[in-house]
């Protein structure tokens, strides 16, 4: 029998390991816990892999990593570092596959952890805020989107004639679905409270996928907008529900959060 095809999120943590840059240790440190994590099977292992991942800060981040670049970031640099790599991954597994809920778990277990008073620079506020890691982290929210996706996948960028342009459409569909249900599991689970852009991506999404006429640009609906506008509805619907039909809240548009962020073209 063949071999099984190797998991796209598995093959995106080897990537990184391979990697041989010196700019690129501290990445290939956070995969391997990562992957570690994910091919865990033991009780209680969430638990366990937090204090690990928080230990990293005093026992390698700080003293090998903190001003590599030459500008000591501190838990900043740390955290971004973290978010990045663990998201990016995240987005590669499956929507329905129980890995996306362990990644959950571990970011609870660090949540549970004692917390620690901070100041962390943070992009859409142009300035340093006082925080606590890991409980109440202004960052998350932020890497969430930098770490999404740029732009849904429409039908008329692709040329199906041409069977790499098929071969991307799969895999970039294939992101939108997987990268929406990792962002409403961590909506569903409080993660992103510190945003004040907390609802947008989900009302986009849902409005993409289920309002017709909405995007105005949008010529033809996908199976992926509609299977990511699900994902907020299963994940994150009851948050939704209570906090933004039930107290009449309308979410800011998507354009502003991104003009916030500094990520606009």
């Amino acid at each position: 029998m063949p071999d099984e095809p190797k998991l796209a999120w598995l093959t995106e943590l080897d990537d990184t390991l391979a990697t041989q840059a010196p700019e690129d240790e501290f990445s290939r440190i956070l995969a391997g816990l990562i992957k570690e994590y994910l091919l865990c099977d033991d009780d209680g292992v969430a638990a366990t892999f937090a204090t690990r991942f928080d230990d990293l800060y005093a026992a390698v981040y700080e003293p090998r990593f903190n001003g590599y670049s030459g500008e000591k970031k501190g838990w900043t640099g740390f955290l971004h570092a973290f978010y990045a790599e663990l998201f990016r991954v995240s987005g590669k597994i499956q929507y329905d596959d129980p890995q996306q809920g362990k990644v959950i778990q571990l970011l609870r277990a660090l949540r549970k952890l004692p917390p620690r008073a901070v100041k962390l620079f943070v992009q859409s506020e142009l300035g340093w805020l006082d925080a606590e890691v890991w409980r109440r982290d202004p960052l998350l929210p932020s890497a969430l989107l930098i770490n999404m996706p740029r732009e849904d996948p429409t039908l008329e960028t692709y040329n199906f004639d041409d069977p790499l342009d098929v071969q991307d459409f799969d895999e970039d569909t294939t992101l939108w679905i997987n990268s929406n249900a990792f962002w409403a599991r961590c909506t569903g689970a409080g993660f992103d409270e510190e945003s004040k852009f907390r609802f947008t991506h989900a009302g986009s999404s849902i409005a993409t996928g289920l309002e017709e006429g909405y995007p105005k640009d949008l010529e033809t609906k996908l199976d992926c907008h509609v299977m990511a506008a699900a994902q907020f509805l299963l994940h994150a619907g009851d948050v939704i529900n209570d906090e933004c039909v039930r107290k009449r809240y309308f979410p800011p548009r998507y354009w502003v959060c991104l003009v916030t962020l500094g990520m606009s073209s």
